[in-house]
């Protein structure tokens, strides 16, 4: 499975399976699972409703059990771009075997505004090789680390 690195965290599944207008709330289930909770429906839009995944509830949970409060999504807080384009790659002076992301943008207050500035190239998230077009292969970690390089030196 591949994910895209992103700086926002779809809460919500889009499906396709018929759902009425206003009702919502109740459990969606596949197979003998519960995958999560129906929460919307759109009246003009056939056919297409959304779903809370059970990870996402599982989180919102354990905020409450924990802390008496909701929890956020950890954002990586920054925009970037692809690094598909050879002449970009080589303008960076990048290896050809190396792949990563190129950043644009750091949103300031966050962990990553310390830690990387713009036109660093992001290689590696949790020592996971990130391709070209920002995709990871995920497995599932607790503590994540990142690699990335600046004025082409691995730091």
């Amino acid at each position: 499975m591949c994910i895209t690195i992103c700086i926002y965290i779809y809460i919500y599944v889009m499906h396709g399976q018929e759902m009425k207008t206003n009702k919502y709330g109740g459990p969606c289930i596949q197979g003998d699972n519960v995958i999560g909770v129906a929460f919307q429906a759109y009246s003009n839009k056939q056919n297409i409703g959304y779903i809370i995944p059970v990870p996402v509830i599982e989180h919102f949970l354990e905020g409450i059990k924990r802390k008496n409060k909701s929890l956020n999504f950890p954002s990586i807080g920054m925009s970037w771009s692809k690094l598909e384009n050879p002449s970009h790659k080589a303008s960076l002076q990048m290896r050809e075997e190396q792949t990563g992301i190129f950043v644009n943008h750091l949103i300031p207050l966050t962990d990553a505004f310390d830690k990387l500035k713009p036109n660093d190239v992001v290689l590696r998230y949790d020592g996971i090789v990130i391709a070209d077009d920002g995709t990871i292969s995920f497995r599932d970690v607790l503590c994540v680390c990142v690699l990335f390089c600046r004025c082409y030196n691995i730091i």
